[in-house]
């Protein structure tokens, strides 16, 4: 039988001191047929020098360059350059473990898998926390309610490459934070049979001076997820089914604007509401789309929808024990 050539995207920027860790890890894979995409992104340091000394030894890397532009778009370039029948994603600061590749395989070889979902190991000052997807199993539906279940962004996750091509997914550019989420809702709704694996093989290392750490700029990046509500809402728009994708945007817009109010400042949570309501409204959701929810994840959103910044009762309740928490920190130093 000839095993599916899996596509292995990795983004690089400011990566020389993990991208032999990253690189060696792919390198170490017990699964034959893959292919390593690494897509530098204009790095100031030695990245490139260490990919090209890599793809020397490992015909199986292919190395791109580009002036930096952002992970969105050197995630694009590697979509762009896919052969693989599936793909998945590897951050440079990340790895695999040995296993990991041929563990995703196994639904698809069992199951005929359109997405397969893996759980992580989350590694931290030397210490490992391993987060499952949930037991192995392949969902007998594909919901808007399984998918927000489901571990959020594209790390841990494979996807049929031929969905990728019929639909256009791409990462949403200009959006630093929700883009990878924002991706998949482009993809996962589209997939006919999604399989669970037990797997925790990638390794995730909680690096403060990664990307996603905020490592480039001093700006507040919180606002920004609702960039990533307006980028799924105009895809969905522009599919004949997007009556049917209402759902998951709604539970996507959800999603947004719990990070919004538990990390926003106060002063950014009505620009961030009015975007994400316009963005609702441009798909004709209404409060009959939040039926699904539970009442409290309902009141969030049907305050958006109504004007208001998403806040409840539970918000101020919540400000306002932490206010009293804070003030009696304060009086008993």
């Amino acid at each position: 039988m000839t095993l599916p050539l899996i596509s292995v995207i990795v983004p690089v920027y400011w990566a020389e001191a993990y991208m032999s860790r990253c690189l060696s890890s792919l390198c170490a894979q017990t699964y034959p047929a893959w292919e390593a995409i690494c897509i530098d992104d204009g790095s100031p340091d030695n990245s490139l020098d260490i990919l090209r000394d890599y793809a020397a030894l490992d015909t199986r890397m292919r190395v791109l360059h580009q002036e930096n532009q952002g992970v969105s778009a050197a995630r694009n370039a590697g979509l762009d350059q896919v052969q693989g029948k599936y793909f998945c994603m590897l951050d440079a600061d990340d790895e695999f473990e040995p296993r990991y590749l041929a563990e995703l395989v196994e639904p698809v070889l069992k199951e005929e898998a359109d997405c397969v979902v893996s759980g992580f190991t989350c590694i931290q000052a030397g210490k490992k926390r391993r987060q499952s997807a949930g037991p192995a199993c392949v969902l007998p539906h594909n919901t808007p309610d399984a998918s927000a279940r489901l571990p959020k962004g594209v790390s841990g996750h494979l996807y049929r490459t031929e969905i990728l091509r019929a639909y256009g997914a791409r990462f949403p550019l200009g959006v630093r934070y929700g883009e990878d989420t924002a991706f998949h809702y482009m993809t996962f709704p589209f997939c006919r049979r999604i399989a669970i694996v037990e797997s925790c093989g990638y390794l995730y290392y909680c690096n403060r001076e990664s990307l996603s750490q905020n490592k480039e700029s001093g700006r507040d990046p919180s606002p920004e997820p609702a960039g990533a509500v307006e980028a799924l809402a105009s895809f969905y728009a522009s599919k004949p089914s997007h009556a049917q994708l209402r759902s998951f945007l709604v539970y996507f817009s959800l999603h947004v604007m719990r990070r919004i109010l538990s990390t926003a400042p106060i002063k950014a949570h009505g620009d961030c509401s009015a975007r994400i309501r316009k963005a609702m409204c441009s798909l004709g959701i209404t409060k009959d789309d939040f039926t699904p929810l539970r009442h409290r994840e309902a009141a969030v959103l049907s305050s958006v929808l109504q004007g208001g910044y998403g806040h409840t009762l539970g918000f101020y309740l919540r400000r306002f024990l932490r206010a009293i928490r804070g003030k009696h920190r304060n009086t008993t130093k």
